[in-house]
């Protein structure tokens, strides 16, 4: 290649890098944000079936985030049940996003606040709860450094989760002088973060009853064990039905603060109170099942007008779903 050839492709690339800065944020900011699905019955289609996309809208990286792969059993049984394609992640048993032979699914993040600060008033080695002091759960971490010496980190946690002020600046600032239900205190606080991600669940045999799902009653059985983060599932099946459904270990808690969500200020880990008092019942979720339209959108949207029970007050805003909405109305009323 000659030096000219090398100075075109230089400038072509800065050209394109000055072309992505100049396009507007919009509402979203950093890469691979939001993410889209649909799903239309048959009666929208020319085939007559329902058709099911997915936009999983994560960045593109090297290596890619999503591999596409299969599992298939030699023999299908029921002691090997797989017969599924897709994608999925590295390290992930099974297909998170595909199709068997019987039904087809896809995924978008439904974005439930599952993350809750605790102010932690912490003497020493204890913290207090309910007046009585209890021992600061401690250990050091060591971190292997390629080339390098072993870094050890010391690693606290209370009842709620991990002391994140230790290793955040800014959430060590949060619990300096931090209001209190809603009043200027004058203390200085630890803060502990509690997260559903930290709970031991069963998201990964949620993934293997998915691929081995035949119908919507097994799907939404798999998804039940879906724990976090919780998603928008979309469904289709052979059979001519769709659905959707929401799954994911969602708190249930009061908030510490009058006028604020749960969740939304930091609580006073030492009052047991705001504690999580469990997660939001499966059946409670989110779902549909063959909408009288045909039409099912997630695109990080509000999912459901009602406040009970309470997901989250931060949704995506909705200029993509009803952007999906709009195009598929369009091309649904010239017919299949």
């Amino acid at each position: 290649m000659t030096q000219q050839q090398l100075a075109a492709g230089d400038d072509a690339y800065a050209g394109t890098l000055a072309a992505f800065d100049a396009i507007p944020p919009m509402a979203a900011n950093g890469e691979g944000v939001g993410s889209n699905s649909w799903v239309v019955s048959g009666e929208h289609t020319e085939s007559g079936m329902p058709l099911l996309a997915n936009d999983p809208h994560l960045g593109i990286s090297q290596p890619g985030i999503w591999l596409q792969t299969g599992l298939h059993c030699r023999e299908i049984s029921e002691d090997c049940a797989f017969d599924v394609t897709g994608f999925s992640l590295a390290g992930v048993p099974g297909v998170v996003i595909g199709h068997n032979q019987q039904i087809a699914w896809g995924f978008t993040n439904l974005d439930p606040d599952v993350t809750d600060f605790y102010l932690e008033d912490i003497q020493g080695t204890e913290y207090l709860v309910d007046g009585e002091w209890l021992e600061v759960d401690a250990k050091v971490e060591t971190i292997k450094v390629a080339g390098g010496e072993d870094q050890e980190l010391l690693v606290r946690s209370t009842k709620h989760g991990p002391v994140m002020s230790d290793v955040v600046n800014t959430i060590a600032q949060a619990g300096q002088d931090p209001p209190l239900q809603g009043v200027e205190s004058s203390g200085r606080y630890e803060v502990s973060l509690a997260w559903t991600g930290l709970e031991p669940g069963r998201t990964a045999e949620a993934i293997f009853e998915l691929n081995a799902a035949t119908n919507f009653e097994e799907f939404q059985a798999g998804a039940e064990l879906f724990d976090a983060p919780s998603q928008n599932l979309v469904y289709a099946d052979i059979e001519g039905n769709i659905g959707y459904q929401a799954p994911g270990l969602v708190p249930v808690r009061e908030s510490a603060t009058a006028g604020a969500p749960p969740g939304y200020l930091p609580s006073p880990g030492w009052n047991s109170a705001y504690d999580w008092k469990g997660w939001v019942p499966f059946e409670q979720m989110p779902k549909a099942y063959n909408p009288d339209d045909g039409v099912i959108v997630t695109a990080n949207q509000a999912v459901s007008q009602s406040s009970t029970p309470y997901l989250t007050t931060e949704w995506a805003s909705g200029y993509r779903a009803q952007r999906i909405a709009d195009l598929l109305a369009t091309h649904m009323a010239e017919g299949p």
